[in-house]
């Protein structure tokens, strides 16, 4: 099974054929309204908030969830990726720890496995 994942940061732009959509947390509010076809993709929240957050929703994941309304999870955080170059040349493989509403759970793990 193949995954698109479509990354859009401040252009925005059409993620209708995106299994996963990417978007930089601090640009999320920006990025989400120049962003068309977003129909319930899976998320993953890769971020670690670097800026103030929007105060009326709990975490980052749940403002990108409150927009795209599909399953969500959290990953990729855990690893900068200027680290992912670096892989093959360590003795233990890094762990990349993840959370995720069960319809994002497989994508999640299939995309951390295939990131090495």
């Amino acid at each position: 099974m193949n995954i698109t994942v479509i990354r859009r940061g401040r252009v925005g732009g059409d993620a209708s054929a995106a299994d996963v959509v990417d978007v930089p947390g601090h640009l999320i509010g920006e990025a989400l309204r120049g962003v068309t076809g977003l129909n319930g993709q899976v998320t993953i929240d890769t971020t670690n908030p670097s800026t103030e957050r929007d105060g009326a929703v709990p975490s980052l994941a749940h403002q990108v969830k409150s927009v795209i309304g599909g399953p969500t999870a959290k990953a990729f955080n855990t690893v900068f990726a200027s680290a992912y170059e670096l892989i093959g040349e360590q003795r233990l493989t890094p762990s990349n720890l993840y959370a995720a509403e069960p319809d994002a759970k497989d994508v999640t793990a299939r995309l951390i496995g295939d990131a090495g």
